[in-house]
């Protein structure tokens, strides 16, 4: 296949002055790159299929906690019954993390338009424009 002429500095006046044939030519390569680049990504997107799958279960495992809020509590009571030890480690472990995720929300812009605006629930009930 032979090189098309590049776009000059003037933009699309080097297009402009194409014939039909060449321009059907240029039309025909960007297509078939397109497709060669809607392939690899393709191909590139399916490794990353495994642990979006685990990432999705993940996320709905926690959603069916959140809908069953007396769960975890009644594991939380039963350790602390059982044993209260290490019922305590587990506390003051959460509250670390609790408060880690609280500096983390401050720093990256939490509430309305922080982390917030990238929930699962926000994008799934987001309108789309137009339709």
């Amino acid at each position: 296949m032979s090189r098309l002429p590049a776009m000059d500095a003037q933009g699309w006046g080097a297009l402009a002055r194409l014939s039909d044939e060449a321009l059907a030519r240029r039309r025909e390569a960007l297509l078939a790159r397109s497709a060669a680049l809607r392939e690899g990504l393709t191909r590139d997107a399916a490794a990353l299929a495994p642990p979006l799958r685990q990432a999705d279960r993940v996320l709905e495992a926690l959603r069916w906690l959140r809908a069953r809020p007396a769960l975890p509590l009644a594991a939380v009571a039963g350790l602390a019954l059982w044993r209260p030890r290490a019922a305590w480690r587990w506390a003051l472990r959460g509250l670390g993390l609790w408060r880690t995720w609280r500096s983390v929300r401050r720093l990256l812009g939490g509430g309305a338009g922080g982390l917030a605006a990238f929930s699962p629930a926000r994008a799934s009930s987001a309108r789309v424009p137009g339709r």
